[in-house]
């Protein structure tokens, strides 16, 4: 049986654990996002900031039309896979 690729997304970047008091009461805690989804957001902001010079501008719209895509879903794909690429590293050094 095939099992589809999972994707490693890192695990949650700001998890909140559960607070238990005294009194019995339990604040359930969450995940927050993905460290996957943290890191393309923060490649994001960088990419955007890029943008602002008209060579990197040029540069990023020439990229999207060879591929096809808008300048904003091509900045979104660089920004995920940014973020795949620094995942995948940080566990080899892990390992």
């Amino acid at each position: 049986m095939n099992t589809p690729n999972t994707i490693n997304d890192g695990g949650p970047a700001f998890p909140v654990p559960d607070s238990h008091y005294p009194n019995g009461q339990v604040q359930y805690g969450c995940n927050g996002m993905s460290l996957r989804a943290y890191f393309a957001g923060q490649a994001l902001t960088g990419e955007v900031a890029a943008l602002s010079s008209a060579e990197s501008l040029k540069i990023a719209v020439r990229a999207a039309e060879m591929s096809n895509l808008s300048l904003e879903e091509h900045t979104a794909i660089q920004c995920v896979r940014y973020a795949d690429a620094l995942i995948e590293e940080l566990n080899k050094t892990q390992q």
